[in-house]
C-alpha cells in the first residue's frame, strides 16, 4: 500500500536526483525496494541483487518528472535551485502522480519476484 509519507520520501529524492544529474551531467538511477521509506539515487549501474531501479534520471528528466513551471536550465542566470526543487517536489506530491508512478513500480516488482517478466530496466514513466 502506498502511504503519503512513500509520496513525500520519493518527491524529494526525485527532486535530489534531478538536481544532481543537472549538476553533474551524470545519468542517476532512482531506487526503491517497493515497500520501505527508503528511496536512494546513485549514478553507478546496478548489479543483480541491488535494490531494483525505478527511474533513470537522464536528459529526459522532464518525461518522469512532469512540467515544472520553474527554470530547468542550470546556466540560466536566473536558475534557482531551491525553486527548482520545490517545483518537482510539488509536480510528484500534486494530481496522485507520485503515487501512480509508485503503484507502477511496485506491480514491476510483483512481476518481477514472481517471475513473470526478468527484465531489469526501469518502466518508462507514461506521460499524463
Amino acid at each position: 500500500m502506498i502511504e503519503y509519507s512513500h509520496i513525500e520520501k520519493f518527491a524529494a529524492v526525485m527532486a535530489e536526483a534531478v538536481l544532481t544529474y543537472l549538476d553533474s551531467g551524470e545519468p542517476q538511477w532512482v531506487t526503491w525496494d517497493g515497500v520501505s521509506l527508503r528511496f536512494d539515487f546513485t549514478v553507478f549501474a546496478l548489479e543483480a541483487g541491488d535494490t531494483p531501479a525505478m527511474l533513470l534520471i537522464d536528459e529526459n528528466w522532464p518525461k518522469a518528472v512532469g512540467d515544472v513551471e520553474e527554470i530547468i536550465d542550470p546556466e540560466h542566470p536566473e536558475f534557482d535551485v531551491d525553486a527548482l526543487r520545490n517545483a518537482i517536489e510539488a509536480q510528484i506530491l500534486d494530481e496522485g502522480y507520485g503515487e501512480r508512478l509508485l503503484k507502477v513500480f511496485q506491480e514491476r516488482l510483483e512481476r518481477l519476484r514472481s517471475g513473470e517478466i526478468e527484465d531489469d530496466e526501469p518502466d518508462e514513466p507514461d506521460e499524463t
